[in-house]
């Protein structure tokens, strides 16, 4: 438990309020810099809920879920603290006051089809561009983008949730998936949602969503427990 979480849980127990349980996250699935997975069917949808847990490595830029079209996506850039999702020729960018390597993040991303938001541990983005869209999010693989090449995600990733369900409430749904670091079963907040992946042992397992991932390129048995920060 870090800092922050042991305040929030104090005001919590002073308040007479409820203390956040630990979610069992189990494993994560580490992403070396050149190991990518191809996803069993494309996500397509003009709008869109997503969700994760990042733990970046020493790379700069982390595409997390991309597709082959051209440059489409979500990445995030831990060197200048920036968050991009990217529809073709349009590339939106949000800003966090840090966003730190080797540490676990929760990123929670919400689009109706015209409006944006974007959240890190719970706390939504207020300096950010939505310049436009001209096609809807449509994604085939986690860990890699197509075009340019490269620029692989390096680190950990767990719990990446796709939805084509753009909630009506995306900060408290993002609040409550944060859950104070200490996580919660994603699909107990979206239970709509088309996919889940929690990158345990077999990748998509239990309480899992959308079928199991196409693994290219990673280091045997490429998992590590997930402990909250």
């Amino acid at each position: 438990m870090n800092f922050a979480q042991g305040q929030l849980h104090s005001r919590l127990r002073i308040l007479g309020g409820s203390v956040p349980t630990l979610y069992d996250f189990d494993k994560a699935l580490y992403f070396d810099g050149s190991s990518y997975g191809d996803m069993p069917s494309s996500f397509s949808s003009d709008s869109y809920t997503c969700s994760f847990w990042l733990r970046a490595g020493s790379n700069n830029f982390h595409n997390v879920v991309t597709g082959s079209d051209f440059a489409i996506g979500i990445l995030v850039a831990t060197n200048n603290n920036i968050v991009n999702t990217r529809f073709n020729a349009f590339s939106n960018t949000y800003h966090f006051p840090s966003i730190p390597s080797n540490e676990w993040l929760h990123f929670y991303f919400w689009n109706d089809g015209v409006d944006e938001r974007v959240f890190m541990n719970g706390v939504e983005s207020t300096t950010g561009t939505l310049s436009s869209k001209t096609t809807d999010m449509s994604l085939d693989a986690i860990g890699y983008r197509y075009n340019p090449t490269g620029r692989y995600v390096n680190g950990l990733l767990d719990d990446l949730l796709l939805s084509s369900t753009a909630t009506s409430t995306p900060a408290t749904e993002a609040f409550e998936l944060y859950n104070a670091g200490a996580g919660v079963n994603p699909l107990s907040i979206i239970p709509s949602a088309e996919h889940l992946y929690r990158f345990n042992d077999n990748v998509n397992n239990d309480g899992s969503a959308g079928g199991a991932l196409t693994m290219n390129n990673f280091i045997p048995f490429p998992y590590a427990k997930h402990t909250p920060t």
